[in-house]
């Protein structure tokens, strides 16, 4: 083994190297941890108390096309699925005159080409009702996972999506889109 075939000081060094590595590795790995969909404060909402939660998203030009669940913030953690975008119960219903929050993983099958989406295109909200509401991108932008402004309660009807980005998902991307004239 190469390991034998070393000296004491050589070995040393190697062991050191070997524990930096890893102590790194810990770190960012912790700091990873600490930055994933996770806040201290949850919104207030007023929004009403209708029916109309989201069970479908689609955004036709990126081939995004997602059942959505809706979950509860619990202990600061948010909920999160292999398979399906969340909507964030305490936000907007669709029609609601507040911010619907709708979030995944950054994940190819999920809202991994989130990150294409351009102003101007086209998404698709079907309600539990069966109705389908359409938004336009008015926004794209990135901001620290402790930003909650993006989260916060709106006056107006507003449709926020929102996903990991950046280096270790260091990052969140926020796509903002209004209801379609």
């Amino acid at each position: 083994m190469l390991f034998k075939k070393l000296n004491n000081r050589q070995k040393g060094l190697l062991l050191n190297i070997v524990a930096i590595i890893l102590i790194a590795t810990s770190l960012i790995y912790k700091v990873y941890r600490s930055n994933i969909l996770s806040f201290t404060h949850i919104p207030e909402s007023d929004v009403s108390t209708s029916d109309n939660l989201p069970i479908d998203i689609s955004i036709p030009r990126l081939d995004i096309n997602l059942e959505v669940e809706s979950h509860q913030i619990s202990n600061g953690g948010w909920y999160i699925s292999d398979n399906k975008a969340i909507h964030m119960t305490e936000s907007a219903k669709i029609n609601d005159e507040s911010n619907i929050i709708i979030y995944a993983h950054n994940k190819n099958h999920l809202f991994g080409n989130l990150v294409d989406v351009s102003i101007q295109d086209e998404i698709v909200l079907k309600g539990f009702d069966g109705m389908t509401k359409k938004y336009i991108v008015s926004s794209v932008t990135v901001v620290s996972p402790n930003d909650i402004s993006v989260i916060q309660p709106t006056n107006n009807e507003v449709l926020t999506l929102y996903t990991c980005t950046g280096f270790a998902d260091s990052r969140r991307l926020v796509v903002r889109a209004l209801p379609a004239s």
